[in-house]
């Protein structure tokens, strides 16, 4: 779960830098937004298919570190 939940975030990540048109860390070669989303939300559906008791404890630590690192 944790393999996945890190390839939707970052997809996720990386739409959201798209859609914003934020300078980062993105290659020159550019990708719509789109498909990244795309990504982003088949990553977690297959999560949620696979096993929603996990993927709850995934998205839950990874919610856990974010406020962590936030202080």
């Amino acid at each position: 779960m944790f393999f996945l939940t890190s390839y939707g975030v970052l997809n996720l990540v990386s739409g959201l830098e798209s859609l914003i048109d934020n300078p980062s860390w993105r290659p020159l070669f550019k990708i719509s937004w789109m498909v990244s989303m795309l990504g982003a939300f088949l990553c977690f559906g297959a999560m949620f298919m696979i096993d929603s008791g996990s993927s709850f404890v995934a998205l839950g630590a990874i919610l856990l570190v974010y406020f962590v690192m936030k202080k």
